[in-house]
């Protein structure tokens, strides 16, 4: 990440982010993995209810981890996907 990207407001409210040219593979709590493109940020918020990623920035690409009693969600901008 560069000093330019830890400027950027997104990357600072974000719990996982990648600078320019980076690629970078997460495990999330519940098992999902989680690959985030270069310039990517996201945040994500798990309850005994629910897990919801927020994609702040960028692109990424999801193998979700299947738990039937708690919905995976993707929100972006105005769209959230299930």
């Amino acid at each position: 990440m560069s000093a330019g990207d830890i400027a950027d407001p997104t990357v600072l409210t974000a719990e996982y982010a990648t600078g320019t040219a980076e690629i970078r593979e997460i495990v999330l709590s519940d098992g999902t993995i989680v690959t985030l493109d270069a310039s990517t940020a996201i945040k994500s918020r798990f309850s005994d209810a629910h897990r919801e990623v927020e994609l702040l920035g960028g692109a990424a690409f999801f193998a979700v981890s299947r738990d039937p009693s708690r919905p995976f969600t993707v929100s972006a901008a105005d769209l959230t996907a299930r």
